[in-house]
């Protein structure tokens, strides 16, 4: 985690209800070892309060969360975690567009334990919603709920990091103030994080993995491209897709990662990883997925940002060979000649329009049961970042090009776009 400084003060805030005491049980059975220690559990809704984007410290742990400034939703039921959102006051509260998902209860999945309990709490400089779910056997799990929401849930669901190393016996969750200093003899913090406390009372901070995203390792092959796909998440999540580009998959492995060891300016990292799920795309008609144990091991170097030199130790071998450096890039822009495919066909169009003039466009996704059309963003490329000016939805059956108005949630033709204009 980046250890940029922030000014302010975090006041704990302790919102908790016992469950029982020592002479009495609680029915969950959550007590601690000796009877010394209970787990302290909200019992009832958690209407989290932002200040300067920051939630109000809270201790404890849940079984019910919510945040009606964000619109995020969740509950703990019959050891099984289950998330809700408004897209609608996420856009507003957040400029945060999300497409395919609906107001409606998603189950959480990926761990393999029974979820006591959850927590929510924010990790950097601003709101970070970060899922965090305690385990029978005090374990724990964790959920970037707004990376999900905008990188992964229409393609693999809401899945958690799986078991994070480092935690055991862990019986509440506390979100507070991290990097420690004194200035003018006050307690000051550098950002907000998550810390499981464990039944001795011990604090563990709960880190993510910031130099993650989505890569892309190109290898030309006369006309055609291979075109090799890495995905690592803040919440230690890992993707690999191969393929054509802008063209057919061959197959996808998914799993969970976890950090080795990293340099001192957190750009250079060894990593290992298993991976627990492949789908095979041999045959469009008969797509296969599978559950896998394939593990293996691979450095990052993210120095040259936003470009990795990634180098397979073990296992899968990237795009590349074993111990050999490959460079991902960030997605290609759509303004080469790369063949005619639907795809590359309604990039054309669309950067030849004159409302998009010296624009620059990107594929952001491909159809899928709920969104069945390609979404494309135009905007500028600054190098640094992308400014999305205009949203296209582009239908293959039949082909139509549409544009997507965030602010009204709604499409409109070419023709009424402009007219609207």
């Amino acid at each position: 985690m980046k250890r940029t400084t922030l000014l302010f003060i975090i006041s704990i805030i302790c919102m908790t209800v016992s469950c029982g005491n020592n002479k009495n049980k609680s029915d969950n059975g959550n007590q601690t070892d000796g009877g010394k220690q209970e787990l302290q559990i909200v019992v009832k809704s958690l209407q989290t309060v932002d200040v300067n984007n920051i939630s109000v410290p809270s201790k404890g742990l849940f079984v019910d969360y919510k945040n009606d400034n964000l619109g995020i939703y969740a509950n703990s039921l019959d050891n099984e975690v289950f998330v809700q959102f408004d897209t609608d006051k996420l856009l507003k509260s957040r400029g945060i567009f999300v497409e395919g998902i609906e107001n409606k209860l998603y189950k959480v999945g990926g761990f393999s334990d029974k979820c006591i309990g959850l927590f929510v709490g924010d990790i950097g400089q601003d709101t970070r919603p970060v899922l965090c779910i305690l385990m029978e056997d005090g374990h724990i799990e964790i959920l970037d709920l707004l990376n999900a929401l905008q990188y992964e849930a229409v393609k693999y669901g809401f899945i958690t990091s799986g078991r994070l190393d480092g935690f055991e016996n862990i019986v509440a969750f506390e979100n507070a103030g991290g990097g420690e200093y004194e200035m003018d003899g006050k307690t000051m913090y550098s950002y907000v994080t998550i810390y499981a406390i464990d039944k001795s009372g011990e604090r563990h901070e709960i880190n993510l993995f910031e130099s993650g995203g989505k890569r892309d390792l190109y290898i030309e092959h006369g006309g055609t491209t291979e075109d090799y796909q890495l995905y690592l998440s803040p919440d230690w999540k890992i993707g690999f897709t191969a393929g054509w580009y802008m063209s057919e998959l061959s197959y996808e492995y998914f799993g969970h990662f976890s950090e080795i060891s990293r340099n001192a300016n957190y750009d250079r990292f060894e990593l290992s990883y298993e991976m627990t799920q492949h789908t095979d795309y041999a045959d469009y008609e008969n797509v296969k997925k599978s559950d896998v144990h394939k593990s293996g091991e691979f450095s990052v170097n993210t120095e040259n940002n936003p470009d990795w030199t990634v180098v397979s130790k073990k296992g899968l071998t990237f795009g590349g060979k074993l111990n050999t450096r490959i460079v991902f890039t960030t997605p290609r822009e759509i303004n080469e000649n790369q063949g005619l495919s639907l795809a590359d066909k309604a990039g054309r169009e669309i950067l030849s329009m004159p409302e998009t003039k010296n624009m620059s466009l990107i594929l952001e996704s491909e159809p899928t049961p709920n969104a069945p059309y390609y979404i494309y963003k135009c905007g500028e490329n600054n190098k640094d970042n992308f400014v999305t000016i205009y949203w296209f939805h582009v239908y293959e059956n039949p082909y139509e090009i549409k544009v997507y108005d965030v602010v009204f949630d709604r499409e409109m033709t070419l023709d009424e776009w402009r007219a609207d204009k």
